[in-house]
């Protein structure tokens, strides 16, 4: 049984007031409705969790069909997903004919960081003019000039033939099958000053290669018909193998609603073993969020959220759902503060509540039940 008030006309200002005319009618109403009989609820107060935890072994470009199955390429969680999903080509190419402004300033970017790496080393002479006359920047074509915004032409008015071209850099001075890189006998560098000169060679590639994740193949996330990404993932529990498909991801943030399990595919991590075992004694803690029903009858929410102004038809009983948890039983949950390893999925084995008077509870998963929940009827 539960009692809620309710106004008799479209007006609740007499009712924002809450007059209390006979106190005494409000403690006999509560007698009468049994709030005074003590209750033998605990709340949750310790939470012994164990779970088997699994790093995401397999990376799956674009979208795929069911039944399908593939060796897909290797994952490491060194890389977040959002990255690996959005990535594109952004360095520029040395011989690419087509450069937009973006490209062309990443290239004089690119040489103006090897000239500082360059005057740091401790060389007997300065090479900077060296390696400007043998890897300027090209002249700007009437094409080029046709294509660019007015800003890029400032930019690289001023700075062709003052820095170095990134591209040509990149694509000469790389090292060699034994590792060592080459330096051209036309920049005429000193013997003594061949170790600091390929220090600079060196940290400015490690720091070129690494300023931008890009591809190393052109298997491409995403569906210009659809102007989404997809892909999927996957990890081996003991179990066996777990797909998972994010079919319609947009840009972003990468959460666990992203994801679809997808059965009926493998990507090969059959026989991955990335398996953590997880067993941790946590204390849970009340649920919170933005515009819950507060604690103290004068208390006001917050109120940039408006739970009341949701509008919610006959048929939307999701919408609805929500909403009665939100006002009515929100701050019922209890939440347990568990942290796992990004990248990784986690399937729950044991879950043993014990509440304030010791009593312990054995949570069992609706997974694991075998049949479906009866309680709800329509």
């Amino acid at each position: 049984m539960r009692l809620e008030a309710g106004t008799r006309t479209g007006s609740i200002s007499t009712g924002l007031q809450a007059r209390i005319y006979d106190p005494l009618w409000l403690l006999a109403r509560q007698w009468q409705v049994g709030e005074f009989q003590g209750e033998d609820n605990g709340s949750p107060a310790q939470a012994c969790f164990q779970a088997e935890s699994a790093q995401l072994t397999r990376f799956q470009a674009g979208a795929i069909a069911p039944k399908t199955m593939v060796k897909a390429a290797p994952y490491a969680a060194e890389i977040p997903l959002e990255t690996l999903v959005e990535h594109e080509r952004i360095r520029p190419d040395a011989g690419s004919q087509t450069m937009t402004g973006e490209k062309l300033r990443l290239a004089v970017d690119g040489g103006m960081y090897f000239l500082r790496l360059l005057d740091q080393q401790s060389t007997s002479q300065n090479y900077r003019d060296a390696f400007i006359r043998k890897y300027a920047l090209p002249p700007l074509t009437e094409a080029d000039r046709s294509t660019l915004d007015g800003d890029s032409l400032s930019f690289l008015g001023v700075m062709i033939g003052r820095v170095p071209d990134g591209r040509r850099l990149y694509s000469s001075l790389a090292p060699a099958a034994n590792g060592v890189i080459t330096i051209p006998p036309d920049l005429k560098v000193a013997p003594g000053d061949f170790a600091e000169v390929r220090q600079a060679i060196q940290l400015w590639r490690q720091w070129y290669e690494t300023f931008f994740s890009e591809p190393q193949v052109d298997d491409s996330c995403w569906l210009p018909e659809r102007m989404e990404y997809a892909f999927s993932v996957a990890a081996r529990l003991t179990d066996g193998e777990v797909p998972l498909t994010a079919a319609e991801y947009y840009e972003g943030h990468l959460d666990w609603y992203d994801f679809d399990l997808n059965p009926k595919v493998s990507l090969g991590a059959r026989n991955d073993n990335a398996i953590t075992q997880v067993k941790q004694t946590l204390v849970p803690a009340p649920v919170t969020y933005r515009g819950m029903p507060a604690q103290r009858f004068w208390e006001f929410e917050d109120a940039r959220v408006d739970f009341g102004a949701v509008k919610a038809g006959p048929e939307e009983l999701a919408r609805m759902l929500l909403v009665e948890f939100a006002v009515s039983y929100g701050n019922d949950w209890f939440v347990i503060p568990l942290e796992l390893s990004v990248g990784s999925v986690c399937r729950p084995r044991s879950l043993v509540v014990t509440n304030t008077f010791g009593e312990r509870f054995l949570i069992r998963s609706a997974h694991d039940a075998g049949e479906p929940f009866s309680s709800w009827r329509m």
